[in-house]
């Protein structure tokens, strides 16, 4: 998928006046030449279809959130589409007018960065690309086109609350708007600390740099009397991935010193939940594998075919990722992308080229095989030998429909965490079961067990017989 951030809301407008047949954000396509397809989900398939052009998928959100178990409600005032829900995203405001997105207080574009609107509007329905959806509702999303049915998957995030801290102020020199994320809900307070520490450092830089740039400006008022640039900053974030015990964030400096425009610098950064450590680039991957060949080869020719396409020219060439390329996670792949004037004009935004985990399998670390579907998974024979930061996991069948759950308990705490628990039907007939899966991360060296057992809520644990009870020895050196 293509993907471009921008910097200014008149690069935008460029941008999308320069793609040829895309719609502007909020436009009514009402009888434009849209493919539709099926969609399902959790396995259970929705009334109302997806609209796809191509290759790129338009959601319905009335249908496809209520089937997520929001409550949709339509504000004629504000031209906005209300949801609420008791879950983390409890609370979401699509904002048609001004084409923005509030979710728990936090306000951002719906502009995902591609060519084509983060959001479209058909008969009076409103639709969000799947890019924005799977962002927003943290769903992932593959589409079959023997069936013709793109699949939606609620997906396991972290047990974490993020909050968004916000500072804004203005004065004849400075503009500032800040938004920055904090974090809440991890296990260890120190870890929890030193994240938020990080991520108000970055919004502190930003603030300062803005100061700095107002000094300049106002010393150059002082100067021409008829100067009357004012000095912006506007500072954000995006979270991209918030899984697996791995949190992924986009952050967002925008700053304006006086000029024809300003800059903005787009910092990827990628979180270890259970040590706190930023991950870089080469701890992902194997070092075994020639990855950054690989990289510079699928990015030049992607780069060729935007500038075959008119759709980008590069003011120096690019010739490979370096050792340390800027990038994040995303839910369904991984991004790596390049800074302003990097290697394109400044019209061209922040250029981004996105690399399915499926595509990556052999070039990851193996301890970060959950990202591409691959986990070792825990034998209820013998014992299981884990190393620190890996990952195994445990699928077991079950039917929540007859009243009885999967519960587990460790032996000794703190040798594992869970990463994910997620529960999907074998089919849409009512009262079909299906499968539960765990992942677990090893987060310190010792001994336990896993005890899973399956019984009724009401019943009780000892309720629970020995067919119904599976246990798993781990060690972790």
């Amino acid at each position: 998928m293509k993907r471009r951030i921008l910097s200014a809301s008149l690069a935008v407008l460029m941008l999308l006046s320069l793609a040829g047949g895309a719609y502007a954000s909020g436009d009514d396509i009402s009888g434009a030449s849209y493919a539709q397809c099926y969609i399902a989900v959790n396995g259970t398939e929705i009334q109302e279809t997806a609209l796809e052009r191509d290759g790129l998928f338009y959601l319905p959100v009335r249908a496809v959130c209520g089937g997520l178990g929001y409550d949709i409600s339509w504000s004629q005032e504000k031209n906005a589409v209300i949801l609420t829900s008791g879950g983390s995203t409890g609370n979401v405001v699509l904002n048609l007018n001004d084409q923005t997105v509030t979710e728990n207080g936090h306000t951002f574009s719906m502009l995902t960065g591609s060519y084509d609107a983060g959001y479209l509007v058909q008969n009076s329905r409103t639709y969000l690309s799947e890019e924005l959806f799977s962002e927003l509702f943290g769903v992932g999303y593959q589409f079959d086109s023997t069936q013709n049915t793109i699949f939606l998957r609620v997906l396991a995030e972290n047990s974490i609350v993020i909050s968004t801290m916000k500072l804004s102020s203005e004065d004849e020199n400075l503009k500032v708007t800040v938004q920055y994320p904090q974090i809440s809900g991890l296990d260890d307070n120190d870890v929890q600390s030193g994240i938020n520490a990080i991520l108000r450092q970055a919004a502190v830089g930003a603030v300062s740099e803005g100061a700095q740039n107002a000094y300049d400006v106002m010393t150059t008022r002082m100067e021409y009397s008829n100067y009357t640039a004012k000095a912006e900053t506007f500072f954000d974030y995006r979270v991209k991935y918030n899984q697996n015990g791995l949190l992924s964030l986009v952050l967002l400096d925008y700053q304006y010193a006086g000029g024809a425009h300003g800059g903005t610098v787009q910092k990827g950064i990628t979180f270890d939940l259970s040590t706190g450590k930023e991950l870089g680039f080469s701890d992902l991957m194997n070092g075994d594998f020639s990855y950054v060949s690989y990289f510079d080869k699928n990015i030049r020719s992607e780069i060729d075919k935007r500038t075959a396409a008119g759709e980008l020219n590069e003011i120096s060439e690019f010739t490979t990722i370096g050792e340390k390329p800027d990038f994040y996670l995303a839910n369904d792949s991984l991004v790596i992308f390049f800074q302003q004037y990097e290697y394109f004009p400044y019209a061209a935004g922040i250029q981004e080229f996105s690399f399915s985990y499926a595509t990556l399998s052999e070039m990851f670390n193996s301890a970060f095989g959950f990202l591409f579907g691959k986990t070792a998974q825990l034998s209820e024979t013998g014992t299981n030998a884990l190393s620190v930061g890996d990952t195994a996991g445990v699928t077991l069948k079950g039917n929540p429909t007859t009243g009885y759950a999967w519960y587990y308990s460790f032996s000794t705490d703190g040798v594992l965490t869970e990463t994910k628990n997620s529960y999907t039907p074998d089919s849409a007939l009512t009262g079909a079961g299906g499968t539960y899966v765990w992942n677990f991360k090893a987060v310190q060296p010792g001994k336990t067990t896993i005890t899973f057992k399956y019984y009724r809520s009401w019943e009780g644990e000892t309720s629970a017989t020995a067919e119904n009870t599976v246990t798993y020895n781990v060690t972790v050196s």
